[in-house]
């Protein structure tokens, strides 16, 4: 029962991911909200596509999804990406506005990413790959914003002490979210050691592909890949390797080698892996996963900090 569950659940998410990726221009935007009007995650929908758009090259419509979200009640923008919302904006209104009230809106917007979003901004935007807009502009606000609280992240997850007491599931729960804190939200993994770099590419893999499918992960977590493939080898993974290899082959003319032309490839092509997604169901790989990695967790536990 668990897998099917499990399964009816994925292929609701790749439905939604699907219609939300089919949105090309601000019209399909509006129809999209015309059809979904009360649906929570309309802001967060509309940044995401947005966003997508504009790494894929589509400015002019990616940014007309952003100020349609911005424009959005409260509760509609309450899981949606405001560091990149916010940050685009700004960008928006710096280089392709003109005169004092765009340069006005601007700085207004960089404020909002220093006091609207994460605490801890520089990491949220370094998270967002959009380091570079913020070291152009952040001269104008830096003055007048609070400095970002890297040093006080928000700790969920327990001590390594109090993780290392654990076993089974809960135990590769916390240091998997022990880690993905320790690296600064995935910003900064210079600051983890072999090990701990090895539970956050499989983590990382394991949550996206579980929330987003194949092409969720492949769009935006695929920077790590070869890594990711290696550590798979390492843990001992063979479900994973083996949709993975499978997924690759439908890429036409063989798998990218960077992330922006894989998910220019996986946009471009609408590509759903859904041989290698049934596959996963097939084997319970969900499982596999999780009973290898408890075990390896298990063995190496000393090298975690």
């Amino acid at each position: 029962m668990k897998g099917i569950k499990i399964k009816e659940l994925q292929e609701c998410i790749k439905k939604e991911n699907a219609e939300i990726r089919r949105i090309q221009n601000l019209a399909d935007a509006k129809d999209y909200i015309r059809r979904h009007p009360t649906r929570q995650t309309l802001g967060a929908d509309l940044v995401w596509r947005g966003e997508e758009l504009i790494s894929a090259g589509h400015y002019e419509d990616g940014i007309a999804l952003l100020f349609e979200a911005v424009r959005m009640p409260e509760e509609q923008l309450l899981s949606a990406d405001t560091t990149t919302l916010f940050l685009r904006l700004a960008e928006y209104y710096l280089e392709r506005g003109q005169g004092s009230l765009s340069l006005q809106k601007g700085r207004q917007y960089l404020e909002w990413v220093c006091t609207k979003g994460p605490s801890n901004y520089e990491s949220s935007i370094a998270q967002s790959g959009l380091t570079e807009i913020w070291k152009k502009y952040k001269h104008l606000v830096e003055e007048e914003v609070p400095p970002s609280s890297e040093k006080g992240i928000t700790k969920i997850s327990k001590s390594i002490t109090e993780i290392r007491a654990l076993s089974g599931q809960e135990r590769l729960n916390e240091l998997g979210q022990h880690v993905y804190e320790m690296s600064h939200c995935g910003s900064n993994l210079s600051l983890l050691n072999r090990w701990e770099r090895i539970l956050f590419d499989l983590t990382t893999l394991a949550w996206e592909h579980g929330s987003s499918g194949l092409a969720g992960y492949f769009c935006g977590y695929s920077r790590r890949y070869q890594q990711t493939k290696k550590a798979l080898e390492t843990v001992g993974i063979p479900v994973y390797l083996d949709i993975l290899a499978k997924a690759e082959n439908d890429f036409p003319g063989g798998m990218p080698k960077s992330q922006e032309a894989i998910e220019n490839a996986v946009l471009k092509y609408e590509l759903e892996f859904e041989e290698a997604e049934q596959e996963f169901f097939d084997r319970d790989g969900e499982t596999e996963w999780a009973k290898r990695m408890e075990t390896w967790t298990a063995e190496n536990i000393e090298h975690f900090r």
